[in-house]
């Protein structure tokens, strides 16, 4: 279910009514879940990684992609350790150009911090990163597939349900979209702001505004006849659509979108737990430990990014996006002694909405490298 152009957004609280049933049905639900203990950390990452496998194994080619996911992480792995070490991640990339690029060191330190942010998604990485092979599948499925994954068609699941008197759509998960991967890139480059110059402001993302039900009622000012679509057979106007959302802490959205989309059981017959029944779950377990204006990402570290996404660039060099993406890089180059040493959120967010299919397209196929690895 989406969003409609001209739905309206309810002034109402989510909570205005007391929770039915059904509700109260799924928040016990949830309880049992965890006291079973299928709600650690451990578990979550277990049926997050069989979520996002299970597509990928359909299709010719997706038994071989997985199994060279797994041969390079045996290549670029630590024995020791048994994580991903960071300079044979960087040999590994290194290898691939043909010129030595005196920024190349810094882009792949950049790249290794995104896989890295990616591997323990939706929890914040360990320091330092420890990536260990289902985190390092999990981490190329989200990056080399992007918007193409599962997760990211942009609406809400849903099922009927009643909110107080009203009847309608209980949300059941929430799709994703490029803000979302705008909020996760920039979390995989940044490092915490120094004490006292996190200065939130009118911009600040704190909250993220999430749809919990959704329902019709009839249109008003709108007299039968009066639109061309009524003429179309096809057309069946069930009414206009209100959105009743509840504003839901940035940094455990991810977080609540993962619990409910991978439950621990799947119910066919009566419906998974919805979306707002995992909230419980969320203080026990790991959370994003700081808000977006309270991070910055150093200038350098993306501007060489940002140089090696030229170069693994998909499109060819005549896309507006690369050139738009590539300008503010330079604006940032030619700023002089003024220059900026660390983005901000809202500085990154304006600049790379404007080249973002660009950007996370040429990071999908620099990723993807991953999937198609041949040792030779």
């Amino acid at each position: 279910m989406y969003i409609e152009s001209d739905s309206i957004i309810s002034p109402e609280s989510y909570n205005k009514y007391e929770v039915d049933g059904r509700r109260s049905r799924s928040a016990a639900t949830v309880k049992r879940f965890t006291d079973r203990g299928l709600m650690t950390r451990a578990k979550v990452l277990e049926r997050f990684t069989e979520t996002l496998v299970e597509p990928t194994l359909v299709g010719r080619h997706g038994e071989a992609e997985l199994s060279n996911i797994k041969a390079t992480f045996q290549k670029i792995r630590d024995p020791q350790t048994g994580h991903v070490s960071k300079q044979q991640f960087s040999d590994f990339f290194s290898s691939r150009f043909d010129t030595p690029f005196p920024w190349l060191p810094g882009a792949l330190s950049g790249l290794y911090g995104i896989v890295a942010w990616h591997a323990s998604f939706p929890f914040p990485p360990s320091d330092p990163p420890a990536i260990d092979q289902d985190g390092f599948i999990r981490a190329v499925i989200l990056l080399a597939q992007g918007v193409a994954s599962r997760f990211y068609y942009r609406g809400y699941g849903s099922s009927t349900g009643d909110w107080g008197p009203h009847s309608g759509f209980i949300v059941q998960n929430r799709g994703w979209d490029y803000q979302d991967q705008r909020r996760r890139l920039f979390r995989s480059l940044a490092v915490p702001a120094p004490a006292g110059t996190a200065e939130g402001n009118a911009d600040t993302l704190i909250t993220l505004p999430v749809a919990r039900f959704f329902l019709y009622q009839p249109r008003e000012n709108a007299p039968a006849g009066a639109s061309a679509r009524e003429e179309d057979e096809d057309f069946d106007d069930i009414g206009q659509q209100v959105v009743v959302v509840a504003e839901e802490d940035e940094r455990c959205v991810d977080l609540q979108d993962v619990l409910s989309q991978c439950p621990p059981e799947q119910d066919p017959l009566t419906m998974n737990p919805p979306r707002e029944s995992y909230e419980s779950v969320l203080p026990k377990l790991p959370q994003q430990p700081y808000y977006l204006h309270e991070m910055q990402i150093p200038a350098a570290k993306l501007a060489n990014l940002l140089r090696l996404l030229a170069v693994a660039d998909p499109s060819g060099s005549n896309s507006q996006e690369k050139e738009e993406l590539l300008r503010w890089k330079e604006n940032q180059e030619l700023a002089g002694p003024n220059q900026a040493t660390y983005i901000s959120w809202q500085e990154f967010d304006s600049a790379i909405c404007k080249s973002q299919q660009h950007l996370f397209r040429s990071l999908s196929s620099l990723t993807s490298v991953f999937k198609t690895y041949l040792d030779q």
